[in-house]
């Protein structure tokens, strides 16, 4: 069974999703890309140990033009990120701020969010229980996630 996936990480999310994702052992799974300017500059103090992750490959954007036109609603992370996937798509761009994920959605672009990983991994088999992950990632990771969207998740995967 190949578990591996590609996406396309926003780049806030791209290290979020290393440090949340790291603690359960998935992240290695997946194949991902991050925007390379605002990854780097966010995450200054640990960009090293991100950058040198074998799953992540850090990738500079092109089109500036769209870059400037999305940031008129979304942050530069967010903007960078979604003209990244736009000139190099994949099978998803992971986004968890609503904003970023409303936007992709209105440009037909395919959005999945750590959650929906989270979700994959337990009806893969590769996580047993959803419950605790989110417990984890809210705790630990310090992950916002509204009890609605708690309860759906739990109830997607029958726990």
């Amino acid at each position: 069974m190949t578990c591996a996936m590609r996406l396309g990480i926003h780049s806030q999310a791209g290290y979020g999703f290393y440090v949340k994702l790291t603690h359960i052992s998935i992240a290695k799974l997946y194949s991902a890309s991050c925007v390379e300017r605002s990854c780097g500059n966010r995450y200054r103090k640990i960009w090293g140990e991100v950058a040198k992750a074998s799953w992540l490959t850090i990738l500079p954007v092109s089109n500036i033009a769209l870059v400037s036109l999305l940031k008129l609603e979304l942050d530069e992370g967010e903007s960078e990120a979604i003209t990244l996937f736009i000139e190099k798509p994949n099978q998803a761009i992971l986004l968890d701020e609503k904003s970023a994920r409303r936007v992709a959605k209105q440009m037909n672009l395919p959005v999945l969010g750590t959650v929906g990983i989270l979700i994959w991994a337990k009806q893969n088999g590769l996580i047993p229980n959803l419950r605790e992950q989110l417990d984890a990632l809210q705790s630990v990771g310090k992950f916002r996630l509204s009890n609605l969207i708690y309860q759906e998740a739990i109830k997607k995967v029958d726990e």
